[in-house]
């Protein structure tokens, strides 16, 4: 009897201690899981309608009307590259702290929103016009604008046509709304989250474009615009244009990011100077002084657009699909190829 009842006190014990060891595993895990989550994300809970982990692994947070952005954590990276055009020279290393960057281009249906709500006038509009891709060669169309393109697009097609000035419209009328502080983001937070932290060419590796990664000038645009672009005959993506934000995902960058190479090349924060990774700061660089002027350069960046050939360089402009690419344009000019996407950081500009 006293053998049975010490079995049974041992079997007791033992299944107490399985009980504490499972209760502390969980316990272990919980803070692990706790420790994985950034405050960043915290910082946003409050204000995103859903927060998740993407398929690569990285935290998103999905705002209202369909505005997405990835988490990607501080860290370094090298930016530019040696086997592009000068401006991307020299190769240097850079330390961001942590951001959020939009997952997709901000589209047609997204402006139009903000267009409705507060009866914005893009430069477009005002009488600058917009450059157009007109029968093989660039032209400024008085009538050219977002909502005219020259070209068809649906809500989900990424807005085109977007001066610098009206991005940055955009992003402060999204923070008013949403209440957390939109951004256009910097070159280098543009570019780590295009390609990561192993110097890849393109936003999945560096395998050459094609028509299941990138949305460019392939067949279809060559039916359309002959060889004024030196299209890529032997690739077919689908489109003429413009195509639908998220439509590679074959094409995703480390992150999760889609719509980094081809499709719209897109404005970042930075004023342009093709010297400038010569004398960049090491830490969170944000470009040159700002000047003032209504009509000075901004880094346009997005591995190409859809008028561009697969991983070819031109002799100015670096126009091609590679995420180390970068040109600039004047803050007040938009044309057909060009959109935004958006940032939040903590960085003072």
């Amino acid at each position: 009897m006293i053998n049975k009842l010490f079995n049974l006190l041992s079997v007791g014990l033992a299944l107490c201690c399985v009980a504490c060891s499972v209760e502390e595993s969980n316990k272990t895990q919980e803070t692990s899981r706790v420790q994985d989550r950034p405050e960043a994300v915290d910082r946003v809970q409050d204000k995103a309608k859903k927060i998740t982990k993407n398929e690569k692994g990285y935290w998103e947070a999905e705002f209202e009307d369909g505005h997405t952005m990835v988490y990607i954590m501080d860290g370094e990276f090298a930016m530019g590259s040696e086997n592009g055009l000068s401006n991307e020279q020299p190769v240097h290393k850079v330390y961001l702290d942590g951001y959020w960057l939009g997952k997709y281009p901000v589209t047609v249906g997204q402006f139009r929103k903000f267009v409705e709500e507060t009866g914005y006038v893009t430069d477009a509009e005002k009488g600058q016009g917009s450059w157009q891709f007109w029968e093989g060669r660039w032209v400024v169309r008085l009538d050219g604008n977002w909502n005219n393109p020259y070209f068809e697009q649906e809500e989900n097609h990424p807005v085109v046509s977007i001066s610098w000035n009206d991005a940055v419209a955009f992003s402060e009328w999204l923070s008013d709304r949403i209440g957390v502080t939109f951004k256009l983001p910097t070159a280098a937070q543009w570019e780590k989250g295009a390609r990561g932290t192993d110097e890849r060419t393109y936003p999945w590796g560096d395998d050459i474009p094609d028509g299941a990664r990138a949305n460019l000038a392939d067949i279809h645009f060559w039916k359309k615009y002959d060889d004024s672009r030196k299209a890529d005959k032997n690739v077919d993506d689908g489109f003429v244009e413009t195509s639908p934000v998220g439509s590679f995902p074959a094409g995703a960058s480390p992150y999760g990011l889609l719509d980094m190479a081809g499709n719209v090349w897109e404005w970042c924060y930075d004023v342009y100077d093709g010297n400038y990774y010569s004398e960049s700061p090491y830490k969170n660089p944000t470009g040159p002084s700002d000047t003032g002027q209504a009509d000075q350069g901004r880094v346009n960046r997005g591995g190409g657009s859809w008028t561009d050939r697969s991983g070819h360089l031109t002799p100015e402009g670096g126009h091609n699909l590679r995420s180390a690419a970068r040109t600039g344009d004047e803050q007040n000019s938009s044309d057909d190829h060009m959109g935004f996407r958006l940032c939040i950081d903590s960085l003072p500009r």
